[in-house]
Parts: structure tokens; C-alpha cells; sequence
């Protein structure tokens, strides 16, 4: 029996997981179930006891929501200041045009693939700050000089990443 190397594998599973999650949101997109996004009502988000401020008519959909408030916690740990410095600008699904999830490193090499995902963007003290991610995976800061534009952004509609 023939062992993969790491990068044999690695690949292997990158396109496994790519067709699978592809399948799925195919298949979840189809099934005629429009869901409507939740919203907090004005001056909501000043209310919450811990929570960054939301930029007015920012809507993050309800499965978003882990993946912004990570994104909050993290940004936070790294500038050391409170997540309610942080202002919340956008949180949304994307379709990233490969593994690289938006955020290609140089002289990296990628696999050119669909991915479904999601990207944060933050703001504290007059920067902005980008976090990108696929599926149900966590999101992970990407510096602002390797941000790179995603294939296509989500609509109005929920998506299942879990």
C-alpha cells in the first residue's frame, strides 16, 4: 500500500471538501425556503453589555454571528482595547475564488476552486481591519495588503454553514 505525502493529501482533501461544500450549498439554495435576516432594533447593539458597536443599517445574519463576535474577541486581544471600541462595518457570505479564502500569501500556489465562506470587516480607531473564512471554519485575520476581492458576495438570503 502506496502512503500520500503530505501534499498529495492535502490537496486530495481540499477537493473533496470543495466539491462537498459546493454540493451542499447547491443543494441548500434550492430548496425554495427563503428566510427572512434578523435585526436588532435601533441602539440595540449599545444595549448589550460587551458588545462592539454596530455601524447603523449593518445587518449580520444570524449565522454570522459567532464568526463576527471572533472576529471582535481577536481584534480586540491584538490592538488591546475593548470589543466595544471595535465598530462592526460589514459581515457577509462570499464565494472565495480559491483556498487562498481572499487573503493570498506571496508566493504561495492555490488550489482555483469555488469556496463558500464569509468575510468580516472591522474598524477601531480609524483602520480597518479584514477577517475572511470558509464554511463553519473560524475567521482569521487578513492583513490589509493581501486582501484580495471575492468571486461573487452573498444575497439577502441565509446560508447553512454548519
Amino acid at each position: 500500500m502506496k502512503l500520500l505525502n503530505p501534499i498529495e493529501l492535502k490537496v486530495g482533501l481540499t477537493i473533496v471538501v470543495t466539491i462537498v461544500l459546493t454540493c451542499t450549498l447547491a443543494v441548500s439554495g434550492c430548496n425554495g425556503n427563503g428566510t427572512t435576516e434578523q435585526t436588532d432594533t435601533p441602539g440595540a447593539a449599545e444595549n448589550r453589555k460587551g458588545t462592539p458597536k454596530e455601524k447603523q443599517n449593518v445587518k449580520i445574519d444570524p449565522q454570522l454571528e459567532q464568526f463576527v463576535s471572533e472576529a471582535v474577541s481577536d481584534l480586540a486581544r491584538r490592538l488591546e482595547i475593548d470589543e466595544q471600541e471595535i465598530e462592526i462595518v460589514e459581515a457577509q457570505f462570499v464565494t472565495w475564488p480559491n483556498s487562498a479564502l481572499g487573503c493570498p500569501e506571496p508566493d504561495m500556489m492555490y488550489t482555483q476552486a469555488l469556496v463558500p465562506g464569509y468575510r468580516v470587516r472591522l474598524s477601531a480607531d480609524g483602520h480597518a481591519y479584514h477577517y475572511h473564512g470558509a464554511s463553519d471554519k473560524p475567521p482569521f485575520h487578513c492583513p490589509a495588503e493581501r486582501v484580495s476581492a471575492p468571486a461573487a458576495t452573498g444575497s439577502d438570503e441565509s446560508r447553512d454553514v454548519r
